[in-house]
């Protein structure tokens, strides 16, 4: 925020106040909270009914407790999603674009931030001998809402306001899996368990890195023990383990965040190329109506950015691949419904 706009601010809120019946005490109270969020670069929220009136809203609790549930497949199980309805997402990316964004996050987190990306976990550890895989169980889901009321609360905001901070981005008491602060929130969260695991790598001569729920040491040494001490360490923060341990010796491919890594190369699964290859054989082949008929899916919602995004992500991996198969995408004769407002093109990325 440009000084010139936080002064501003100051000077309306002092007219403002001049006209009120307040005691000159609470009248620089008020001046002084808002010059210390400003000074942060946060907005300015004093209470519930401001945030309310902010976001043109009548009931936050109702808001608030307003998603829709389904599951999307995995590998080994299902995973539910909890995703704010329209409403409740834009006031999400509000705060994460005003609040969230300009704090500091762990430094060994990389998922969702920007300018960092599963490549890039994964380039932590290429070249390494050994490698551990572990799993965070239930992540956002152990990060509860008094956590969160604290991070607000901590920034500078009243507790009026962090508790109905807290209201919009937590849902049954927790951070909900598909709310677009959820992610932004864990990685400040987890900032100091980052640091001890990092120092626990250190000690090791491992180098450690997190991409979501996702942790990965990796070293020329043995640190298969690891597992033990790194569970020791996050339940301190209210973390436990789930039972997908995997360790990665000797010269062969290791498996970190989906991506292969081997020697001195990343590359994308052959599985999901092979899928993606066959996907678009088939929609040249048949047409694509008549091959979501075929496989059960008849006008799969996104469809042809769900092949775009596959397409992307491999690009993003292995280059050449993803542009040849960008390019195959591009031959396909698409249907006025998949087609729908998007212009996705061999320039554009969907992911």
């Amino acid at each position: 925020m440009e000084q010139n706009v936080k002064d501003m601010y100051i000077e309306r809120l002092c007219h403002t106040l001049n006209d009120s019946k307040l005691s000159d005490m609470h009248k620089n109270k008020i001046i002084s909270y808002a010059q210390q969020l400003l000074d942060k670069n946060m907005p300015v929220l004093y209470d519930k009914k401001h945030i309310a009136m902010i976001f043109d809203l009548r009931n936050i609790r109702l808001i608030s407790s307003n998603y829709n549930k389904f599951y999307i497949d995995e590998k080994h199980k299902k995973r539910l999603i909890e995703a704010p309805s329209k409403k409740l997402k834009s006031i999400q990316k509000w705060i994460l674009n005003n609040i969230l964004e300009q704090l500091d996050t762990s430094e060994y987190a990389y998922g969702f931030r920007k300018g960092r990306s599963i490549l890039q976990n994964a380039l932590c550890h290429l070249g390494k001998k050994n490698v551990l895989c572990l799993d965070i169980k239930d992540f956002f889901g152990s990060i509860d809402e008094k956590t969160v009321f604290w991070l607000f609360r901590n920034i500078g905001f009243t507790s009026e306001a962090s508790k109905t901070l807290k209201k919009l981005c937590c849902y049954k008491k927790a951070l909900p899996q598909g709310a677009p602060t959820s992610p932004c929130i864990a990685n400040i969260v987890c900032i100091n368990m980052d640091k001890k695991l990092a120092q626990l790598a250190k000690k090791y001569n491992a180098v450690y890195s997190r991409y979501a729920d996702d942790i990965t040491f990796s070293s020329d040494e043995d640190i298969s023990f690891l597992n033990k001490e790194v569970e020791k360490i996050i339940r301190k923060y209210n973390f436990f383990l789930n039972d997908k341990t995997k360790y990665y010796s000797g010269d062969h491919p290791k498996f970190i965040t989906g991506l292969v890594v081997h020697k001195d190369k990343i590359r994308v699964p052959k599985k999901i190329k092979r899928e993606l290859s066959k996907e678009i054989h088939f929609c040249r082949k048949f047409g694509v109506d008549m091959h979501l008929n075929n496989s059960g899916a008849e006008k799969r919602v996104n469809y042809r950015e769900y092949l775009y995004g596959k397409a992307y992500y491999i690009k993003m991996v292995e280059h050449e691949t993803g542009e040849k198969f960008l390019g195959m995408l591009n031959m396909i004769d698409w249907p006025d419904w998949a087609l729908g407002s998007s212009n996705t093109s061999d320039n554009e990325s969907v992911l």
